[in-house]
């Protein structure tokens, strides 16, 4: 009863923790008020300053125990916890007047409200818990006992393995788009049967010769191979790319160690790594270079750190030649190098910068199909024609293109790059090696290149991780006195359990298995393919594969989704339908070029489609013989081959 006394006495920490609970009734009753009737909704504000106060109590009574210190004390630093929560004040405020958190109009808009209220309390929550760390410090005892790298390393494997088997398992149920992937798995299969990568899935006529695929996208290609050959499967490149996207964690988990001085909280910063949401949807995407470019980035910037200069060429050098776009990356690394870093700049900013600008030169003057400006220029049409009609719409007409990039869906998708990150990364100038990258998902008007469900987010995360461990750290060494007010010893533990639990809050809620996608896969189709089935194979996978084991291994196919997966590995394999169906698109669909054409006829695009069915109606009587019918897949043999 006595802890009950001091609480009583200390009339301003009682009143702290009451007023507190206020804000968090008032947030549950515009959630709940069309669903409770008035008695329980007006209990709510009482009930949520009630739980407050027994929460403090409790909390106050057994730190006082196991630290052996003074309640009264104890209670009053408590009492600032509770703070955040008067954040749910003009929240709540701003959701009655905008009648926001009203019943949605439809299920899938219900849903998103019930995410947004999640969302909000678990970001609260997240911050009290860090608060809690800041004034009381706890985990001490993991920091002392946890002195060695082997956790981090076990860990590490075991991510490794279980995020390998959810892309094999992924690959298995068919679940990625054909096209892309299948085509990187034809030019591995072409690696490791002429030594240079090929492919005929896209921009090639059918019954045409393979192509060679663009130099700037070579390196992670010939580094898959090994483990094609090893494992002799084709999900053997997303283990590849599994592998190298766990490997990032190595030097986030490296600089955490060294700069804080501490392996429990470098371990901290790995499991937040993991926890990212961007790097959880990167895991189950198609075969990416992006996630090797992520690696050596990674590499680069620690080496960076550690002032080695020719681990960061070699490092930096392997990110630059991994896609078109990253000799940016490069430039920007170099510059940082050579004008924010105090020592040995000209060492590492000169050679870096020098590479970065040759291999633009090779991959856009030398060899200009290499860096498949085509594409570039597709994605910023309304900037211009051309890259000097961008450049020059950019600088002349900054307004028209701030209209373009301040838009809703691009601030969020800022927020949900930083979130989890605790926006400690705008803290720190390591941020500037990410301006390229920004400006060029910013800028363009192609969705995926501006959310993080795609692979085009993947070279930020080590420069925003190293830019937030290198922010905590500054900031716990600040000379500034308003920081040193709220920067105590615990302040580095605090900091990094803050990111820690954001970036639970964000799994939680947007992360691949998050709660934004428990919801009826037909409402949102074409935003997200990661529902609770997607590793599971469904009747019409398990079909496709019986087909596609009876088709040999040396014919030519003009196949459809889901097919290009299953036979990529061969010589030639087409794609149908093509970007546009056309005459000019099955104008070589012969005997003479082509084996066997594999058609799934429940595929919704054929829908979008028109006269393909005609055309196949044409097929069967010129020269193609139906050779197999099964539950909507029709399998066509040329006539004259056995």
């Amino acid at each position: 009863m006595s802890i009950l006394r001091e609480a009583k006495e200390d009339k301003k920490a009682l009143l702290l923790v009451m007023i507190s609970g206020i804000p968090l009734g008032m947030f549950l009753l515009m959630r709940c008020m069309h669903y409770l009737n008035l008695l329980p909704l007006l209990l709510l504000l009482p009930a949520c300053s009630f739980i407050y106060f027994l929460v403090w109590i409790l909390y106050a009574s057994i730190l006082s125990r196991v630290k052996n210190s003074d309640v009264k004390q104890i209670l009053r630093d408590d009492a600032l916890t509770y703070l955040p929560s008067l954040l749910l004040l003009p929240l709540s405020v701003f959701f009655f007047i905008k009648a926001g958190f009203y019943p949605g109009a439809s299920p899938s808009e219900e849903h998103l409200k019930n995410t947004v209220f999640l969302f909000l309390l678990m970001t609260t929550f997240s911050l009290i818990i860090s608060l809690k760390i800041l004034v009381h410090g706890h985990f001490e005892w993991l920091t002392e006992r946890i002195k060695s790298d082997k956790a981090f390393y076990l860990f590490l494997s075991l991510i490794f393995i279980l995020f390998s088997a959810f892309a094999y398992l992924k690959l298995n149920a068919l679940e990625h788009y054909g096209g892309d992937i299948a085509a990187y798995i034809q030019r591995i299969w072409f690696i490791t049967k002429e030594g240079i990568p090929k492919s005929t899935i896209f921009f090639v006529p059918i019954g045409g010769k393979p192509i060679v695929f663009r130099i700037s996208r070579w390196l992670p290609l010939y580094i898959s191979a090994p483990f094609y050959l090893v494992l002799q499967n084709p999900a053997s490149i997303l283990v590849a790319q599994a592998f190298f996207i766990s490997i990032t964690a190595i030097p986030v988990y490296w600089i955490g160690r060294d700069l804080l001085k501490s392996h429990f909280l470098g371990l901290l910063l790995a499991l937040s790594f993991f926890l990212n949401p961007a790097t959880q949807y990167l895991y189950l995407q198609a075969f990416h270079n992006d996630a090797f470019g992520m690696a050596f980035l990674a590499f680069a910037l620690y080496f960076l750190y550690k002032r080695k200069a020719l681990p960061f060429f070699i490092f930096s050098a392997l990110m630059v030649v991994c896609k078109e776009n990253f000799f940016l990356v490069g430039i920007f690394l170099g510059l940082y190098s050579l004008i924010l870093e105090s020592k040995k700049r000209i060492t590492f900013g000169i050679p870096c910068l020098i590479f970065s600008i040759l291999w633009a030169f090779i991959i856009f003057v030398v060899f200009p199909s290499a860096g498949g400006s085509e594409f570039f220029i597709k994605r910023y049409s309304y900037l211009g024609s051309s890259m000097g009609e961008a450049l020059h719409t950019i600088t002349t007409e900054p307004l028209f293109v701030l209209h373009h990039v301040l838009t809703l869906a691009k601030t969020a998708y800022i927020g949900t790059l930083l979130f989890p990150l605790a926006f400690f990364p705008l803290f720190s100038s390591t941020i500037f090696i990410a301006l390229p990258i920004f400006a060029q998902n910013l800028l363009s008007e192609r969705y995926p290149m501006y959310s993080i469900l795609y692979q085009y987010s993947a070279i930020l995360l080590p420069v925003l991780y190293f830019s937030a461990i290198k922010a905590i750290y500054k900031l716990s060494k600040s000379d500034l006195t308003l920081i040193k007010k709220i920067v105590t010893k615990n302040f580095l533990i605090s900091s990094i359990f803050l990111i820690l639990l954001l970036s639970l809050t964000s799994t939680a809620i947007y992360g691949p298995f998050g709660y934004l996608y428990k919801v009826n896969s037909s409402e949102v189709k074409g935003h997200s393919v990661y529902f609770e089935n997607f590793l599971v194979e469904s009747k019409e996978d398990i079909i496709a594969k019986e087909i596609a084991r009876q088709i040999p291994e040396n014919a030519s196919v003009l196949v459809q989704e889901p097919f290009q997966i299953l036979l990529a590995e061969r010589e030639k394999i087409y794609m149908f339908p093509c970007y546009t169906f056309s005459s000019q698109c099955v104008v070589n669909v012969t005997p003479e070029r082509i084996d066997y054409i594999i058609l799934n006829m429940n595929n919704p695009r054929l829908k979008n489609i028109e006269g393909w069915r005609d055309w196949i109606n044409q097929l069967e009587s010129n020269s193609w013989r139906k050779i197999m019918e099964k539950d909507g897949f029709i399998v066509l043999k040329g006539e004259g081959h056995e």
